[in-house]
């Protein structure tokens, strides 16, 4: 029987050791066979997932920690991105150049719990809150939003990604990455399953196909690119090929493993900022 991976958002070089492993024959020589499904709303992974409907779903660290505290059944199994890379950004030539500007701005986010989250610590640090900006959930929209000026700041976008698409519409931006609020460090990217499923014998062979393909594609970048390229035509151009060598460094190299003070200390900081009403040790939502 197949397993079924949903994506948190539609392909792209962040998921290059998933569709590595896929289409250079790892997971196949374990003998399973992966579908790989690009959501319809970014938020639908992990309640699959929960639900039994999907296998593994990709999704992000504080999404995770907030939907184990709330008692859905996910665990998280590998890794992905190992940092963050979410940041908010504003067109370089527009009124916004410290995060005080924001006030009274219209802010994009996508739907998941990170949009907020790291919007709200980005503008406590400038002593602003949730009320002093409109925000809009504009999904999979968020450098269009921007390139429109339907809105005058985006979060929830990808350092490696939405300020690179920027560039290549001739409009450069300006970053605030997330840790600039302080943030304890997270994986941006993981792999989540039902935790009541944790003994299925496809998932360790599931690992076991994702950790050699990252390996290959760590030592083979290039060669990797052009599999992926072949197999993404519409993904097969300059502006994605740039995106797939920014993302390199940023890949998880064992994604299995996982740090536990770092889990630790990051879920002591959303207990802190009462995005979660109890902390968990991180056996309970990771392994």
């Amino acid at each position: 029987k197949p397993l079924t991976l949903i994506l948190d958002w539609l392909v792209n070089p962040d998921h290059a050791a998933i569709f590595v492993a896929k289409e250079q024959g790892f997971f196949s020589r374990e003998g399973i066979q992966v579908n790989i499904i690009a959501p319809s709303n970014p938020d639908d992974g992990p309640k699959l997932v929960a639900a039994g409907h999907a296998d593994l779903a990709v999704s992000y660290q504080p999404q995770l920690v907030v939907q184990a505290s709330k008692g859905l059944p996910l665990m998280r199994v590998a890794s992905l991105i190992k940092q963050p890379l979410n940041c908010l950004i504003v067109k370089k030539n527009g009124p916004i150049h410290q995060l005080t500007d924001l006030k009274g701005k219209r802010i994009a986010y996508t739907s998941h719990v990170e949009g907020t989250l790291m919007l709200s610590a980005l503008l406590e640090k400038a002593h602003l809150t949730m009320s002093d900006v409109q925000t809009i959930n504009v999904q999979y929209d968020l450098t269009q939003a921007l390139l429109s000026n339907r809105i005058d700041a985006v979060i929830n976008v990808m350092r490696n990604v939405e300020p690179l698409q920027m560039q290549f519409a001739h409009q450069p931006v300006k970053i605030f990455p997330v840790e600039l609020a302080a943030i304890p460090t997270y994986d941006e990217l993981i792999l989540i399953a039902n935790k009541n499923k944790l003994t299925d014998p496809r998932l360790t062979k599931f690992l076991a196909a994702l950790d050699k393909a990252t390996l290959y594609l760590l030592n083979n970048p290039e060669k990797s690119w052009q599999i992926f390229a072949k197999n993404h035509p519409a993904l097969n151009n300059a502006l994605n090929h740039q995106i797939w060598q920014t993302t390199l460094p940023y890949i998880a190299r064992h994604p299995a493993n996982f740090n536990k003070k770092a889990y630790a200390k990051f879920m002591v900081f959303l207990y802190q900022k009462q995005i979660i009403s109890k902390p968990l040790t991180a056996n309970k939502y990771a392994t």
